[in-house]
């Protein structure tokens, strides 16, 4: 067995032992192995298809040759080609069937392992050593060109590489170092620190990307020498273990200091700059080896700038780097330098005026990384915590500032402010930029004295800028700056005026008339101020015994005038003592400002007027409304010296008329009456004289009364006298015969249905061509009717009746299966499940009806039904699939006319109610009976058949009414009888059948329950209860001996037959009825499987011992053979196999040179004696062997020989005194 196996074998061991009391399942067959067995159905298999595969090329052969029959069977008796053809097609199947089919076997520790690893012992030879002759050697310093620095102030140390080409290890190195002095230093390395500097893990080294050769050539070693000084570093001396001297080529490196670069920021910085600023206060200082190439950013508001690399150069400077042909290689610089003083650092500043800040905002500066003339790159992240590298600074920007007058139309006024702005822009956050410190100039409009005017305004506290204009003149802005910046100035200079108090001039003229003398005023006005101008003034009634006692104020207005002179005439409406006075006077910008002393401005006089006659006073016509031969009154007003007498005319509406006369009136409040207007239209009142007892003409120009009169008196009725029957809830629409289309006042008596109560109803403004909607039942007469005022009448005398339907009702039909509990509950006669059952209800309304009802489940769960009928008779169906108690509730009936829309509605008024049925109704379980046994099959043997004990019980479990009746039937399957036997008044819920071991004998026996009767009659026959059965078999007792198959001993060993070795298939044959359960014991671990053919075999994955424990088959539980330890025939032990190693390593290579020797030792593993055998292949072809050595009876672990050719050793063959291995590799 190889070491890999061991070591698998070992960890599936080790698994085992966590569950080794679990039963194991192998993978089953198609076909049972009870039949055939595993490895015979494998090779049946095989047979057929090379069986298909054969005749297949039979048909072949025999088209392409046109061969008869006969002449095909003569050519293929010749043996030589039959066993040619027989071999080549078998071999070529075997090989399909190996490919597609890996073999799987199991070990003794009960794990599936491959058969190839199993036969596979090349394992069990480890090592392999390789001699060649050595080539020449070599060393070189940095050979992959990289570039280095050391920063001495932070004492960096870094890894220069070496490569070594050499077959002999390195054990002794010397580097000379130069400083930039040029003083010399040397650095040995011995042996150890080499070892310790090498790189082991070449591929994940950054090396590989320069040369992935160092995989491949086992020759090539890497070195990473550590420094921490920089100068100029060469090999000056290199040996080998041999102490030869390894040649040095091209091995120098120049290493300088590493470059840096800051921000070196000067005692005058500030954080806040203005725009347009230059940056004068920050510098760039770069250390290093010149020419530098300096990459930095500017950020500005978040956004990056594009700025170019800047190179940089030291006057001083004077090495190769400064040439344009140099190459930035170390290697090849290092060859240009004289010295190392060339390669020395320098201190350069680097100024930054050339930045103009040329916006506002958040400006960044940072410094990315710094190029020395060497190529070696210094990456900065920034910090902000770090001013090295990271400058930040806010420019502000120069606001522009502008001087206003939001309110330029308006002057300055007296007792009232006026505030010139000033307005900021170029500026986003103003109080960020606050406080502001303004200076003005104010020169008077007189050209007096100026005057200068600073402010200070902070705008964190304050909203605006803004300054009094206090006096006329002109304001100008000079100067202005924010808590950063000077600011600009825009818009610069304001005038302001002064606007002073409006003024007057008032003259009057009176208004005579030549009857009655003066009637009123005439005002001119005169004004200086700002249009518009508005004048107050009062009129007042006077006493006009005393015109100093005013009886009342009559009228307060104003007079507005868009220009300077503005004319108002003043007439009192009656005749009386009168004055108005003027209150203020007001312009443009001062409102009630002038206000007039009491006095100044008053006009008294007595005005009197002229007559006048009107039916409604500042109204030339009115309208009146009048009925169909009805008359009307007209009131006529008359201002004057009464008696009056008045004639007038009244026009017809077919524009006739008629004059009338009214004589020596002394009323001034007049009632003209009209005669019945028979016509329907417009009629008009008109006036034609009026006079007074003065000599003055009474005016009544235009005064007319308007009267319009309706066509016809509005007639009213119902059809017919009526009966109506309506749904409670619903409405009546009576139709109403009526010729006017306009809307009435209508008035109708509605009576209850006894005739004992009524009332009037009266509908305003109802349109007769609606009908009348009528909703309660009762009696509706029509009374009244009035249209526009005008009574009409009621034709016809008719009454309409209203009766309401009746409610659809259910009745409970009882019969003697249905008990009443109470008024509306009852009681159903219990059932049997899935027997059926129903209750019969009786239902009075207008078909079709619909039943509301619930059905409340034995779980509480709630079912909603709703059925419909056509027929007054319905059956409601009882559930009976399901046991315990249900509950039925009629919840409400629907008909035709009473739907579930309209009782809901009436529900919902309280019009309605209904009161639920409520049935109980129990169902019985049918009753059952089941076996209590989790396995339903029961093993046993046959001596276990008088044992009660022995068996297993077998309870059945009946659920029922007691007491009750159970038959059970009996079949035996080895003579196919059946037998049935009853068992009668049982008493309890649970009995046992073991009483029927009587009846049950060797073979296969069933019993089912045939059928089950419980007390109340409800029965379960066999066609339910057919699951319920249990079988019995009844067998004997299993076998087991030893077989014996091929091993890994030694054919000439002569061993008991029972001993074998690791990776041999130990193999039992059982008697018995599978499947089986074995138990046996392999080094102290206990395994239990299950067997389901009457093989058991395993292979032997470790060494040890075997002992079979137990067995048991199918046939019962109870029947198990115990061995023991003590059965010889039944133990194996199995021996490991033997192993060889070359022990100085996996892969030994030694170089030599010709005419030297090298020694090669083999470690053996195993019992002696042994017996060895090992090879010697060709270098350039490995598969070629050269040589072959047996070597036998070797009585020690350790055997060594001398070799002095070319060639890669190995052992091929061991074995020991029980077993041999064989390197299948080889």
């Amino acid at each position: 067995m190889s070491v890999r196996e061991k070591k698998q074998s070992i960890d599936l061991r080790n698994r085992s032992y966590s569950g080794f009391s679990k039963r194991v399942h192998a993978i089953k067959p198609v076909i049972p192995e009870s039949i055939l067995d595993a490895d015979s159905q494998r090779y049946y298999v095989l047979a057929l298809f090379a069986l298909v595969q054969a005749w297949k090329i039979y048909d072949l052969l025999f088209l392409q040759n046109n061969l008869e029959p006969s002449d095909f069977a003569a050519e293929f008796t010749n043996k030589e080609i039959g066993s040619t053809f027989t071999l080549s097609i078998t071999s070529v199947i075997f090989s399909l069937y190996k490919l597609l089919v890996p073999d799987k076997e199991l070990t003794i520790l009960e794990n599936f392992v491959d058969a190839d690893s199993i036969y596979d012992q090349s394992e069990h030879f480890k090592g392999k050593k390789i001699i060649r002759y050595a080539p020449d050697s070599s060393v070189r310093i940095n050979p992959y060109d990289q570039k280095f620095c050391i920063r001495p102030i932070y004492n960096d140390k870094i890894k220069i590489p070496i490569k070594v080409d050499s077959v002999s290890e390195l054990v002794f190195l010397q580097l000379e170092h130069h400083d930039f002095n040029n003083e010399v230093t040397l650095f040995n390395f011995t042996s150890k620190e080499i070892k310790h500097s090498s790189v082991t893990d070449h591929y994940n080294s950054p090396y590989f990307r320069y040369d992935p050769s160092v995989l491949a050539d086992s020759n090539i070693q890497l070195l990473e020498i550590t420094v921490d000084l920089p100068g100029h570093y060469s090999v000056r001396l290199a040996k080998d273990k041999k102490n030869k001297h390894v040649r040095s080529f091209n091995s120098n490196i120049v290493i300088p200091v590493c470059p840096e670069a800051y921000f070196n920021i000067k005692q005058s910085f500030l954080p806040d700059k203005c725009q347009d600023d230059l940056i004068d206060d920050v510098e760039i200082t770069i250390l290093g080896v010149p020419p530098f190439t300096l990459y930095y950013e500017e950020e500005v508001n978040g956004h990056l700038s594009k700025l170019s690399p800047k190179i940089i150069n030291h006057p001083d400077h004077n090495s190769p780097l400064n040439s344009n042909e140099s190459s930035t290689k170390n290697i090849s610089l290092s060859n240009q330098f004289r010295n190392a003083s060339q390669a020395k650092s320098y201190n350069i500043t680097l100024s930054m005026t050339d930045h103009v800040l040329k916006g506002s905002g958040s400006y960044i500066y940072t410094i990315n990384k710094i190029v020395d003339g060497f190529g070696n790159t210094i990456s900065y992240t920034p910090d902000p915590r770090d001013s090295s590298t990271f400058i930040s600074f806010i420019s502000h920007p120069k606001p522009l500032l502008n001087l206003i007058d939001l309110e330029p139309n308006i002057p300055i006024l007296l007792g009232r402010e006026k505030w010139l702005n000033i307005t900021l822009q170029n500026v986003r956050n103003a109080a960020q930029e606050s406080p502001f410190d303004i200076r003005l100039k104010f020169v008077p409009k007189d050209e007096g004295i100026a005057e200068t005017i600073v402010r200070h305004f902070d705008l964190k506290t304050i909203n605006e800028m803004s300054i009094q204009a206090k006096n006329p003149g002109s304001y100008f802005l000079e100067r202005g700056s924010s808590k950063y910046c000077e600011c600009i100035i825009g818009k610069k200079s304001v005038k302001a005026s002064l606007a002073m108090l409006p003024s007057m001039d008032v003259s009057l003229e009176p208004k005579v008339d030549n009857c009655v003398g003066t009637t009123g005023f005439k005002f001119n006005f005169n004004f200086v101020g700002s249009p518009p101008f508005e004048i107050s003034y009062k009129i007042s009634q006077l006493d006009p015994k005393n015109p100093d006692k005013v009886l009342r104020v009559e009228k307060i207005s104003k007079i507005i005038s868009d220009t300077f002179t503005q004319e108002f005439d003043f007439e009192p409406s009656n005749e009386g003592s009168y004055a108005i006075e003027l209150i203020s006077l007001s312009d443009k910008y001062y409102k009630d400002k002038v206000k007039f002393s009491r006095g100044e401005y008053r006009y008294v006089t007595y005005f009197k007027q002229k007559p006048k006659a009107y039916f409604r006073k500042n109204k030339h016509s009115e309208k009146w409304k009048c009925c169909f031969g009805d008359f009307t009154s007209i009131p006529l007003m008359i201002e004057g010296t009464p008696p009056f007498d008045i004639k007038y005319d009244l026009v017809f509406p077919d524009r006739s008329y008629e004059t009338f006369e009214l004589k020596n009136l002394s009323a001034t409040d007049i009632i003209i009456t009209t005669p019945k207007l028979n016509n329907g239209g417009d009629y008009t009142l008109i006036l034609r004289e009026v006079h007074d007892s003065s000599d003055c003409d009474v005016d009544f120009k235009g005064q007319e009364a308007l009267i319009k009169v309706n066509d016809l008196i509005p007639e009213i009725s119902f059809f017919k006298n009526d009966y109506i029957k309506i749904a409670k809830g619903s409405f009546y629409v009576a139709s109403l015969q009526t010729e006017s289309n306009q809307p009435v006042d209508l008035t109708y008596l509605y009576t209850d249905p006894n005739k004992t109560k009524s009332e009037k109803v009266k509908l305003k403004s109802y349109e007769p061509s609606q009908g009348l909607k009528l909703f309660k039942e009762g009696f509706y007469r029509l009374i009244s009717i009035e249209q526009d005022g005008c009574p009409g009448k009621i034709a016809q005398d008719y009454e309409i009746a209203i009766q309401y339907l009746s409610f659809p009702s259910i009745k409970t039909i009882i019969d003697n299966t249905l008990k009443v509990e109470s008024e509306n509950s009852f009681i159903k006669d219990t059932v049997c499940l899935n027997r059926a059952s129903n209750i019969t209800f009786e239902i009075s309304g207008s078909s079709p009806f619909v039943i509301e009802y619930q059905v409340i489940h034995p779980n509480g769960k709630i079912e909603e039904r709703m059925e419909k009928t056509s027929s007054s008779n319905f059956d409601m169906i009882l559930h009976t699939q399901g046991e315990g108690v249900y509950r039925y509730v009629i919840r409400n009936v629907y008909d035709s006319v009473y739907t579930r829309d309209v009782l809901n509605s009436l529900k919902y008024s309280s019009s309605y109610t209904f009161t639920p049925l409520t049935f109980t109704h129990k169902v019985s379980a049918l009753p059952s009976a089941k076996f209590t046994n989790v396995d339903r099959k029961i093993q046993t043997c046959v001596s276990a058949l008088n044992e009660l004990n022995e068996i297993e019980p077998m309870k059945v479990s009946i659920e029922g009414s007691l007491p009750a009746t159970l038959k059970v039937d009996i079949y035996r399957e080895i003579d196919g009888s059946l037998e049935t036997l009853v068992f009668e008044n049982l008493q309890s819920s649970i009995i046992d059948l073991l009483t029927i071991k009587d009846h049950i004998g060797k073979g296969t026996n069933i019993i089912t329950v045939n059928q089950v009767i419980d007390a109340t009659g409800c029965v379960s026959n066999n066609i339910s209860l057919s699951s319920e059965s249990i079988t019995i078999f009844v067998n004997d007792v299993p076998k087991i001996r030893q077989l014996i198959d091929d091993s890994n001993q030694p054919v000439d060993l002569n061993f008991d037959l029972h001993h074998y070795c690791v990776g041999d298939q130990i193999s039992y044959i059982l008697n018995g009825v599978p499947p089986f359960s074995l138990k046996y014991e392999f080094n102290g671990v206990e395994q239990e499987v299950e067997i389901h053919s009457n093989y058991f075999r395993r292979r032997a994955p470790l060494p040890g011992e075997l002992n079979i424990i137990s067995l048991s088959d199918s046939s019962a539980k109870e029947c198990i053979a115990y061995f023991g330890k003590g059965r010889n025939d039944l133990k194996a032990i199995v021996y490991d196999l033997p192993s060889v190693e070359i022990i100085q390593g996996e892969n030994i290579e030694e170089d030599i040179h010709e005419g030297e020797q090298a020694e090669i030792m083999f470690s053996l593993t195993g019992t002696p004696p042994f017996r060895l055998t090992y090879i010697r292949k060709e270098l350039e072809d490995n598969s070629k062997i050269v040589e072959s050595e047996i070597v036998e009876d070797i009585q020690d672990r350790e055997y060594r020989i001398m070799a002095n050719l070319e060639g890669t050793y190995e052992a091929v063959e061991i074995q020991d005194r029980f077993c041999v291995a064989r390197n299948h590799r080889i």
